[in-house]
């Protein structure tokens, strides 16, 4: 969503067969009604995608409506791309509609799965330990799509200039089609243990919210911490009771 400060200082991805830009791709979906919108997701398994909860569903009242149709393309840039698949089913916190705030956070699952899988990791790194950090948004700002060739991945750094338990506020630039992508910390991070894992650049949020920065410090992104165990559930195949999942698309032979 909107989000352009004093210093348009985005920088276009031109080569994204490479990590990380290779695992962050466009999601085109379309809604019960047949509309259709754009969004930023990020691989984190080979068939699981991180991304914002209201890119999979709108709120009627406090009822999630799930969209109707999702796709999900690795490395787009402008009309091409390494390889797509459909989301078969969206997971989100139960309360998403009526708590946004923190909440906005969803992991989608593919059918069929990638080829390869993703090269980045993700950190459950307590809000505290973010402020001041630089960190790094990719994604696909809808300002910087091509009339022709549709839509192009940006980049952009930024400090982490507020914290709450469930939200960042970060200075990197974004506009609407951001919405979903990941928040990479621009540093590696040790994790402990025998061996020690180095992990560069791991993400620490979702990008959600654009402001205007006459009116507000920066963006908004929901932090990973609060979500990192339901996250890693459910990429182990255990679906948290404190999360919804709905259907998205059956594929061929599949229970309708």
């Amino acid at each position: 969503m909107y989000g352009i400060g004093v210093d348009d200082t985005r920088k276009e991805v031109k080569v994204t067969t490479v990590s990380p830009y290779k695992d962050v791709g466009l999601l085109d979906f379309q809604d019960q009604q047949g509309i259709s919108y754009v969004g930023t997701g990020t691989l984190i398994s080979n068939r699981h995608v991180l991304t914002a909860a209201h890119n999979c569903v709108s709120c009627d009242g406090i009822k999630p409506v799930p969209m109707k149709k999702m796709s999900f393309l690795r490395g787009f840039n402008r009309s091409t791309f390494i390889e797509d698949s459909q989301v078969a089913s969206m997971h989100l916190p139960k309360n998403f509609c009526q708590t946004r705030t923190g909440n906005d956070i969803a992991v989608l699952e593919l059918s069929p799965a990638v080829t390869s899988s993703s090269d980045v990791g993700f950190i459950s790194m307590p809000a505290m330990e973010l402020k001041k950090k630089r960190v790094i948004v990719i994604g696909y700002p809808g300002d910087r799509a091509d009339q022709l060739e549709g839509p192009v991945m940006w980049e952009d750094d930024g400090e982490v200039v507020n914290v709450s338990e469930g939200e960042f506020v970060h200075k990197a630039n974004t506009d609407q089609g951001n919405s979903g992508g990941p928040v990479f910390l621009d540093e590696s991070i040790a994790i402990s243990g025998e061996p020690e894992t180095i992990i560069k650049g791991p993400i620490v949020g979702v990008h959600v919210r654009g402001t205007t920065f006459i009116k507000s410090a920066g963006n908004y992104a929901t932090l990973i911490n609060p979500h990192y165990d339901s996250v890693r559930n459910i990429l182990n195949g255990t679906y948290p009771d404190s999360w919804d999942t709905f259907p998205c698309f059956q594929p061929e032979g599949g229970k309708g």
